[in-house]
């Protein structure tokens, strides 16, 4: 999460205002959403499409060479591990132009208003409904929506995983929190729920949170906000009736809901667009400029060493430094020396159990660890089981 949007803020996105467009969507396509192939690209692609859109219609009306951008973060798991898949986008609050000479200049945008928002999820419910319907998965009716058993019956032992995981059903879920789907109906139900927050048959857009151009800090935390991993492990622990502290619930449910949370092959959970896509036309005019190289040395270099090539000055690198990583994430200099305050080298990585046990010893932080006790036996007898086991539950206990 550090190290990408370190990344992010160093070699992609530029230094202009940032807006997070939080786009949920109905409980009826959460589902088939999880689990089928394709699928939550087709409803991302739509709604990329879309705010680009509104965006260079509102700032550049009828300039075909303006153009946005976004970077679009796939999410699928809620707070409590529920799947809910959900489009995390942060825009570009603005449109590039080409200025006088040809180079792209940015254009802001101003204050955002609540009924332009009602307008980019009225635009994007349409036009999602009509692509899913277009290719078979849903069926839409003025009462309610209805997706295909075809995607289903491809994929049952999924289908059934991804339905108890979104709903809180066994096995993802204990009976007390039981919730069924609701049906969504698609006719005229637009909501305004809060400032810049708006809802219409389930598609839930939230447009309020922006950080500003030369606001670095708010930049990084956003950008930190819309990567983040779905669960914090070190926040669990198992109690002694087998619960799972912070979530309490099931170990077996939380196992679930993890396993329901893995996306489908070949599906990518970050995505760009606009002019921070790699092949867009504008993209090395926009991006931040490449580090400089390092100066060459005046010292002279010692005999025993290895001359060391002089960097490249357009080479952009993506691993960061565990060392760099810490100092950017946390302000903890781990390579300075305590006595000296010199900077050291990294020479070996200590693995061995052994050693470590050892080092210890001798410093006097410690004793060796108790050994483990062994492995229960899986959790399946303390699950929860509503109905009766149908071919599907059975299907999903064997595998």
């Amino acid at each position: 999460m550090n190290q990408t949007t370190h990344n992010l803020l160093a070699h992609v996105v530029p230094a202009q205002p940032l807006r997070q467009w939080v786009l949920s969507l109905p409980y009826a396509l959460r589902a088939p959403l999880a689990y089928e192939t394709g699928l939550m690209s087709v409803v991302a692609r739509v709604f990329e499409d879309s705010l680009l859109r509104w965006y260079e219609h509102r700032l550049a009306p009828g300039d075909h060479a303006a153009r946005g951008g976004l970077l679009n973060v796939i999410q699928r798991s809620s707070g409590d591990m529920r799947l809910n898949p959900h489009l995390h986008v942060v825009a570009l609050d603005g449109v590039y132009v080409a200025g006088p000479d040809g180079q792209p200049v940015f254009r802001p945008l101003g204050r955002q208003k609540t009924d332009e928002v009602a307008d980019i999820v009225q635009v994007t419910k349409a036009r999602v409904l009509k692509a899913l319907e277009r290719r078979g998965d849903v069926r839409v009716s003025p009462e309610a929506l209805e997706v295909d058993d075809a995607l289903a019956n491809r994929n049952p032992v999924p289908a059934h995983l991804a339905a108890a995981a979104v709903a809180g059903l066994s096995p993802a879920g204990p009976a007390q929190r039981k919730r069924e789907p609701v049906a969504v109906a698609t006719g005229d139900a637009l909501e305004i729920v809060g400032d810049l927050v708006v809802q219409d048959c389930g598609f839930n857009l939230h447009a309020k949170t922006r950080a500003g151009a030369v606001d670095d800090e708010a930049r990084a935390r956003l950008l930190r906000y819309v990567l983040r991993p779905p669960l914090a492990q070190d926040r669990l622990a198992i109690l002694p009736d087998h619960r799972v502290r912070s979530l309490d619930m099931d170990a077996l449910a939380l196992l679930s809901r993890l396993a329901s949370a893995v996306p489908p092959p070949k599906q990518h959970l970050t995505r760009y667009s606009g002019v921070p896509a790699a092949a867009a036309h504008w993209c090395p005019l926009i991006i931040p400029p490449a580090p400089a190289p390092s100066p060459p040395s005046t010292e002279a270099t010692p005999a025993f060493t290895k001359p060391q090539k002089p960097p490249l000055s357009g080479k952009r690198c993506r691993y960061i430094k565990w060392a760099e990583l810490l100092r950017l994430t946390f302000g903890l200099t781990v390579d300075q020396c305590p006595a000296c305050g010199g900077r050291m080298k990294l020479r070996a990585l200590v693995r061995c159990p052994e050693s470590i046990e050892r080092f210890f010893r001798y410093q006097g932080m410690g004793s060796p660890p108790e050994e483990s006790s062994a492995a229960r036996a899986p959790p399946y007898h303390r699950a929860v089981t509503l109905v009766a086991p149908t071919r599907q539950q059975e299907l999903f206990q064997q595998t």
